[in-house]
């Protein structure tokens, strides 16, 4: 059996002033104080790190990302390519840019309708993240967070017509290990929509985020949930490989789950005190 690679997931860091701060947004302003985290995460033997890309047309507060006319601003773009910049020579052999439109842009939350000028500008922007990530020299992965949804819904919509634009606009595209270079990560609960969202052209493996019992009652640990999701998956055609994308610090007890053993795990790492805080790394 392959060893499991492991991930951490970066939103937003803490400066002196309380505020949070997003690692893309606002790296700028505490490059060292982030080039040190990241050089302790290669240490603890992460080896993909998964940046998250909060974004809102018109909006920019430091850690959502104002996406007008499919980009960020240059400073922000040039942020993103130095994280992963740093991160290569830090060690890392993966990079995961994950995708969450938020106000008029998040068609699952705000659209009463579909709304094709909000659709174009995720559209725009995830094929100029995409540029700066083929431009990095590392395998990676683009994320729409959980769009396995209801595909009579706007959000459902709205993600299988991005998987299908991506992979008619890039095609398929294998970075090994059962990992193609963007997915549409789900929940549990969204698992019977696989299928539909994806069009049946699925990737080689699917991300699933998995949080202790929340959808699955009794479960005491994600190692538990990991065991219900995997047996589901069976029913999916294909039974593409399944990897963690997204949990709490669990990596200890997931690596003993044996044959359930995924190629890949990212979690939120843990703070400098063993405390698990999502989103923070301190």
């Amino acid at each position: 059996m392959s060893a499991t690679s492991k991930g951490a997931s970066l939103l937003q860091y803490k400066l002196v002033d309380g505020e949070c701060h997003g690692y893309v947004a606002e790296y700028h302003l505490a490059t060292s104080l982030i080039n040190s985290q990241i050089d302790s995460l290669a240490k603890r033997g992460y080896t993909w790190l998964r940046l998250c890309i909060p974004y809102w047309h018109g909006l920019n507060d430091g850690l959502t990302m104002d996406s007008t006319g499919g980009t960020l601003s240059p400073q922000q773009m040039s942020n993103l390519a130095a994280v992963i910049s740093y991160a290569k020579s830090a060690g890392f052999e993966h990079v995961m840019t994950v995708l969450l439109p938020e106000g008029p842009d998040d068609s699952l939350h705000n659209w009463k309708s579909w709304d094709e000028a909000y659709y174009e500008e995720s559209w725009i922007l995830t094929c100029a993240i995409r540029k700066i990530l083929a431009a990095g020299g590392l395998p990676f992965v683009i994320e729409m967070n959980e769009g396995v949804w209801d595909p009579s819904t706007l959000w459902g919509q709205f993600n299988k017509r991005w998987w299908i634009d991506y992979t008619s606009t890039f095609g398929d595209r294998s970075n090994g290990n059962h990992v193609d270079d963007a997915t549409v990560s789900f929940v549990p609960t969204q698992m019977q929509w696989i299928s539909e969202i994806f069009s049946g052209n699925l990737p080689g493996g699917l991300f699933v985020h998995e949080y202790h019992d929340q959808d699955f009652p009794g479960a005491t640990c994600v190692a538990d949930v990991h065991r219900a999701v995997k047996a589901r998956m069976y029913t999916v055609p294909g039974s593409p490989i399944l990897h963690v994308g997204e949990t709490f610090c669990d990596y200890t007890t997931l690596r003993e789950l044996g044959n359930f053993n995924p190629p890949v795990i990212i979690e939120w790492p843990l703070t400098a005190d063993g405390n698990v805080v999502q989103n923070v790394i301190l």
